[in-house]
């Protein structure tokens, strides 16, 4: 298959613009790839995946929306990408917006920074660490706790580092109305994340807890 220019309309509300069906050296038909995106020869792309932005070097691309960033390496089958490089592991799902991904599983979440270098990532925000493993993450009776790097938490809106947590984790309490049982429960999931991501042992976290209360 020859790629023939043409427009397509991305859902994104511009309406249709120049594009093209990506060429697959299988000679099968891919998915839709704007105008002005250069992709690497070899590379896959799936009939579903929609290509607006970013630089292609690599990596097997089935579905997803991809606007920017860079993608090395990799399989791509779903979720959008804003920027951040992909050099491995496998997106079904989420945001990623920065970062590097270099192995693991990512189904959700939104990604700001940091490294991923396996583990799986069901959900919640990562600002930055290196990831070996993947996060905690808890659904409590009241709010969602996630681990936002390897020193930071967020329990509902709230972000502050674990030291912080453990220091002001009873005023906070009070504060957003929780009862002294909903205290004492957030207080083991503050201990909890101590216990599995101490400082001295960022760059070797393993393990990817998930609770449901």
């Amino acid at each position: 298959m020859s790629e023939k220019n043409t427009t397509f309309d991305f859902s994104d509300g511009q309406g249709p613009v120049p594009a093209r069906q990506h060429a697959n050296p299988d000679g099968s038909v891919g998915g839709w790839v704007a105008a002005g995106v250069s992709i690497a020869a070899g590379v896959i792309v799936g009939i579903h995946a929609r290509i607006l932005g970013g630089t292609i070097r690599g990596g097997t691309i089935l579905g997803g929306t991809i606007l920017g960033g860079t993608i090395l390496g990799g399989t791509i089958e779903g979720g959008t990408i804003l920027g951040g490089t992909i050099e491995g592991g496998t997106i079904l799902g989420g945001t990623i917006l920065g970062g590097t991904i270099l192995g693991g599983t990512i189904r959700g979440g939104t990604i700001w920074g940091g490294t991923i270098w396996g583990g799986t990532i069901l959900g919640g925000t990562i600002l930055g660490g290196n990831w070996k493993k993947a996060t905690l993450q808890i659904q409590g009776t009241r709010h969602f706790v996630n681990m936002c790097s390897c020193t930071e938490l967020q329990i509902g809106c709230i972000h502050l580092t674990i030291a912080k947590w453990r220091e002001k984790r009873v005023v906070l309490g009070e504060k957003e109305g929780y009862t002294p049982e909903q205290i004492e429960e957030y207080g083991r999931y503050i201990e909890l994340a101590a216990a599995m991501y101490p400082p001295e042992k960022e760059d070797t976290q393993d393990g990817l807890a998930r609770h449901d209360a």
